[in-house]
């Protein structure tokens, strides 16, 4: 079977695979000189696959505030409903936020430049020990399962990779 490209638009599109569509990443990556670089060599078939695996990342490693819109029928995991943005806004249910739309141009970019998947698929922690506390982690583990850059656009609406399972030790 062929690949499709399908854009979620907030209608709750059939089989969407992309938050975002090729037209509108061009021009959202056209104001940033370094991506737009990188973006431009890209044919249209690349930027459609690039597109559709980071909005595959986006999907399967968020936890989203809210909840679908329609979650038996819808194919991704927005549009929501119960979304606010950074200023504490409503979202309306059929939007897809700018945010997540420069997230996923971003992330599109940053796959192709930085091995893919395979730059994300580092587990980290190899070994804990804990009376002498020693941690090994395991080769070539950068210390982020994504790039930063994630958490700063979406934090207002989800958790991801980087943001979760730090809590402070208390002593008593």
């Amino acid at each position: 079977m062929a690949f499709a490209f399908i854009v979620e638009d907030g209608t709750i599109v059939p089989n969407a695979n992309s938050f975002v569509s090729v037209e509108d990443a061009d021009d959202i990556l056209a104001i940033d000189f370094r991506q737009n670089a990188i973006w431009t060599l890209l044919d249209q078939t690349d930027k459609e696959l690039s597109l559709a695996a980071a909005t595959r990342y986006l999907d399967e490693n968020y936890q989203w505030f809210g909840c679908q819109v329609e979650p038996r029928v819808q194919s991704l995991s927005w549009p929501r409903k119960g979304m606010r943005d950074k200023e504490g806004n409503c979202i309306a249910e059929g939007v897809i936020p700018e945010e997540l739309k420069n997230a996923t141009c971003y992330l599109a970019v940053w796959l192709r430049t930085n091995n893919g998947q395979e730059a994300m698929d580092s587990e980290g922690i190899k070994r804990f020990r804990s009376e002498e506390l020693e941690i090994e982690f395991q080769a070539g583990f950068g210390g982020r399962v994504a790039p930063e850059f994630l958490s700063r656009l979406l934090i207002c609406f989800g958790w991801g990779p980087n943001d979760r399972g730090f809590k402070p030790i208390i002593r008593k």
